[in-house]
């Protein structure tokens, strides 16, 4: 019964809830700026992202940022299939406010290469969580401040729940799963 439950409430949102533009998210990743009072200027240049260097993007960068959240996949193809993931990826460039890539995950029906859609809400802690990596690693914020949100991504091997890595453009790129550390 609750699976069910949880299902209907996934088709009401993806219903119900628009695919945000690049512009909503610019003006997110802004707002969460503006509020821990980051601006642009104070990140410094960095050589473009680079797909291949997404580990040690994940580690040393202070421009950009790879962050996952809750999202929802749609294949624009015949197949027309839905489908959402906790893993879904994006990569975070607090220096010109955008989201440079949005990792992939293909379809089971036809393997079209679909982007995640995120809810303004999960895209906003997305980027606060980008903007608190930035403040930890130039030593503006401490260490603490960030042990609640690693401990909710820390997925155990009992509730990590299904994750089809052979599809997932994460995972594949690191060559091992994208939720392990």
């Amino acid at each position: 019964a609750d699976l069910i439950f949880v299902y209907a409430e996934l088709v009401e949102m993806m219903a119900t809830s628009s695919d945000l533009t690049s512009e909503d998210k610019a003006r997110i990743i802004s707002e969460v700026m503006e509020e821990y009072k980051v601006t642009p200027r104070q990140i410094p240049y960095e050589l473009p992202f680079n797909i291949r260097e997404i580990e040690s993007i994940s580690r040393k960068s202070h421009r950009y940022f790879k962050v996952k959240g809750f999202a929802w996949f749609r294949s624009h193809n015949a197949c027309a299939r839905s489908w959402s993931s906790a893993h879904a990826w994006c990569v975070i460039d607090l220096k010109e406010q955008t989201v440079c890539y949005e990792f992939k995950q293909d379809c089971q029906s036809c393997d079209e290469a679909v982007t995640p859609e995120y809810d303004s809400d999960v895209f906003r802690e997305m980027v606060e969580f980008a903007v608190k990596l930035y403040l930890k690693r130039t030593g503006r914020m401490p260490y603490d401040d960030l042990a609640e949100r690693f401990e909710r991504l820390d997925i155990g091997e009992d509730d990590r729940g299904p994750h089809d890595e052979g599809r997932c453009e994460v995972c594949k790129l690191l060559g091992h799963s994208c939720w392990k550390k």
